[in-house]
């Protein structure tokens, strides 16, 4: 930053000369179309192709995840809609402790168990140990729902096994990425693997390298299959020259030809809409190599530029509390705080006057909390006050959150 910065300059000042690059927080994401987002599809798919069979289960179910698929589920729905659907428990069934081995389960053998796994050998083992003992299952019945297609190996290894007799449905749900916003998503990663940029554009030769590199194209490839099954709609695919993304694109392409012959991708009704087939264009990081290198200053990139943000949303701050002492706390920083939605894309500098601003205007309007927390409220005004105090506590606790933030994040500029 400081080698782009004027010298000298104040953040005001700084952002005056790149004006036109501000993006203003009441203008929110990009509409696009303006029908449902990916997370509202997603979401839809997993409630009537997953969740529907709960419909049938009066005393609820536990479901089942793998490495995959937890991040799937983990980013569409919180824990209390999965508790309403019927879900009493949510259990990972790759999980390891330090020790190297499977956590140790619960048997609840009176309930019924949805599976929701990739098609893997390790989670297809999981699954048939669950039922290994005839006489002992882990539980009363098995749902299996996989994420992309299961391969005829796998599907010859589940029939030959104890825990078929156990199984009453089956499906391929075809749904195998995680949002991280309403309209951006992540290919799931391999459990356990390096980045997918170290394994694709490593120069090793060797055989188990290879193995690696082809799995992970796959792997991807099925990713945004599933993607396009979510949108329904079939893409036109396109890559860049290189090497990675050619195999990328040609390994999407396979996959979304098997779904089509499957019947699970939906066909593009061009004449009825009257808009084009979606574009796929695959690129990569060769494509645009200085991105990575650069210093964005609006807020949601300088969040995760400057400050130790963990599993993509999760920061720790300290603050002080009432009294006085020093305290800490986890927040989420996603689209469920509407600070964080409303002022994500603001350059730093518009953010700081804007943000004050915003607060003060907050506490004008909520002026009987406000003064109830500082103990300056007669009768009447301590009774408004404490009818809105929960809700008032809640927003105080968001923006004292993004007002530490953006301190923290002005001091660290000016540091530089």
């Amino acid at each position: 930053p400081a080698a782009d910065a004027p010298a000298g300059s104040s953040l005001a000042a700084y952002a005056d000369v790149y004006s036109l690059e501000r993006v203003s927080a009441r203008d929110g994401p990009p509409s696009g179309s303006g029908g449902p987002s990916l997370r509202d599809r997603a979401r839809q798919r997993l409630v009537s192709e997953v969740f529907g069979t709960l419909r049938a289960m009066p005393c609820g179910a536990v479901l089942l995840v793998d490495g995959v698929t937890m991040p799937v589920i983990s980013s569409l729905f919180r824990v209390s809609e999965l508790m309403e659907a019927g879900v009493h428990l949510v259990e990972h069934i790759t999980m390891r402790g330090p020790d190297g081995n499977y956590l140790r389960r619960q048997q609840l053998t009176s309930l019924p168990a949805l599976y929701f796994l990739t098609p893997s050998v390790e989670s297809l083992g999981r699954l048939i140990d669950d039922f290994r003992n005839p006489k002992a299952p882990a539980y009363a019945s098995a749902h299996l729902f996989f994420s992309s297609r299961v391969s005829d190996a796998l599907v010859a290894k589940l029939k030959a096994s104890p825990a078929m007799p156990r199984v009453r449905s089956f499906k391929e749900v075809h749904l195998e990425f995680s949002l991280r916003e309403a309209d951006l998503f992540a290919v799931s990663p391999s459990p356990g693997a390096p980045s997918a940029l170290a394994t694709l554009f490593r120069i090793d030769t060797d055989k188990p390298a290879k193995r690696a590199r082809l799995h992970e194209v796959h792997k991807i490839g099925t990713s945004l299959a599933t993607l396009f099954t979510t949108l329904g709609a079939a893409p036109i695919v396109r890559a860049a020259t290189s090497a990675v993304a050619a195999a990328i694109a040609c390994a999407t392409q396979e996959k979304l030809d098997a779904l089509d012959r499957a019947g699970a991708l939906p066909a593009v009704e061009e004449a009825a809409s009257g808009a084009p087939p979606p574009l796929l264009l695959v690129l990569d990081r060769a494509f645009d190599p200085l991105s990575p290198l650069l210093h964005e200053f609006t807020y949601q990139a300088m969040v995760h530029d400057l400050l130790p943000v963990a599993e993509g949303d999760r920061y720790r701050y300290t603050y002080v509390g009432n009294s006085g002492q020093s305290l800490s706390k986890e927040v989420l920083l996603n689209e469920a705080d509407p600070l964080w939605l409303r002022y994500r894309h603001m350059h730093i500098a518009d953010l700081t006057v804007e943000l004050d601003a915003d607060y003060k205007a907050f506490l004008r309007d909520n002026e009987a909390s406000a003064g109830l927390a500082s103990g300056n409220a007669d009768l009447s005004e301590m009774a408004a006050g404490l009818r809105a105090m929960p809700k008032f506590q809640e927003a105080m606790g968001r923006w004292s959150l993004h007002i530490s933030l953006v301190s923290e994040l002005v001091s660290r500029y000016e540091a530089f």
